[in-house]
């Protein structure tokens, strides 16, 4: 159970569209670098739709998943609010482990309740000062009408941080250095409606760990050894103003004495759309003394390797 289980959380550790004009009219006005293009999306109440589609193997055979679907609402300087979704799709024979060697631990009604943890959506709102948290593993500890966690302070979840993607493209900087990297390019044909160009390249960990401040924070430590040397694999397409329309990373490297791959593959859409994400309606709000926890921060009652692998918290 203890390898079943490190593997587990290896893997979930490794989160409308106008028609485009033709890419000869709208590459006269691009942008001059990806960065600038993405900086001049960067207006208050303004943003972009996200989703996101993972997938983890261990020797070829499917371990776990996740779907994303998520608003960023952008300010001045990047992304100020984020209300996202999230499910995971896990294994059908990792999930059945699970439940045969718990039931030395468990009862049969609190393991199918531990089963569902695992499987059902959970919404995340993140705001500048406080992020909103409605899982199964809190909600259902609140007063009936209650579904929605508060988490403030230096607990609360950053508008930054809800992107589980390797490669931060809400980035500027990141977002060049990794374009100009590229080893190859080419017709990337339609992304939801629009025509791209698709950049290839490999980074490693330790490079991208230089690079891009987003990946630092998610990063317990600074990568050494052979950890730094592990390639990241990547394809960007951009559209005919140099935005990013898809991202894929993949991952290749030994773990347990098997071959671990993870791969995830982001989308974005609706650029420029009016965005504006509010907290949750007060009375579906806990208060201070609903959330009665024995003394535990509400997220930590969440199940490892959920909600903080994906929200980038160590």
């Amino acid at each position: 159970m203890r390898r079943l289980i490190a593997i587990a959380a290896a893997a979930l550790v490794a989160p409308a569209l106008a028609m485009a004009t033709p890419a000869s009219a709208q590459a006269a006005t691009a942008p001059a670098t990806p960065g600038d293009a993405l900086k001049k999306q960067f207006r208050n109440n303004h943003g972009v739709s996200y989703t996101e589609s993972s997938q983890t193997t261990l020797d070829g055979k499917r371990l776990v998943g996740t779907k994303v679907k998520a608003t960023y609402q952008f300010g001045g300087s990047g992304i100020v609010a984020s209300d996202a979704t999230y499910r995971q799709i896990w294994d059908k024979k990792m999930l059945d482990s699970f439940k045969k060697d718990a039931e030395h631990d468990y009862s049969g009604e609190q393991e199918i309740d531990f089963v569902k943890l695992f499987t059902a959506p959970y919404r995340v709102i993140t705001l500048p000062k406080a992020s909103y948290i409605s899982h199964p593993a809190i909600t259902e500890h609140l007063p009936q009408g209650k579904s929605w966690v508060p988490v403030k302070g230096k607990d609360a979840i950053k508008p930054t941080d809800m992107n589980s993607q390797a490669i931060n493209v809400f980035e500027p900087k990141t977002l060049t250095a990794i374009t100009a990297s590229a080893k190859a390019k080419g017709n990337g044909g339609k992304v939801d409606g629009a025509s791209t160009t698709v950049y290839r390249g490999t980074i490693t960990v330790a490079e991208l760990y230089k690079l891009s401040p987003s990946y630092r924070a998610q990063s317990v430590n600074r990568p050494k050894g052979k950890e730094a040397k592990v390639k990241i694999d990547w394809k960007l397409w951009l559209d005919a103003k140099n935005l990013p329309r898809r991202v894929t990373t993949s991952v290749e490297q030994e773990f347990m004495k098997a071959e671990y791959r993870a791969v995830i593959d982001s989308r974005y859409s609706s650029w420029g759309a009016k965005v504006t994400i509010k907290a949750p309606p007060a009375d579906q709000v806990a208060s201070p003394e609903d959330l009665d926890f024995g003394g535990e921060n509400p997220i930590d009652l969440i199940p490892d390797g959920t909600l903080g692998s994906l929200a980038g918290r160590k």
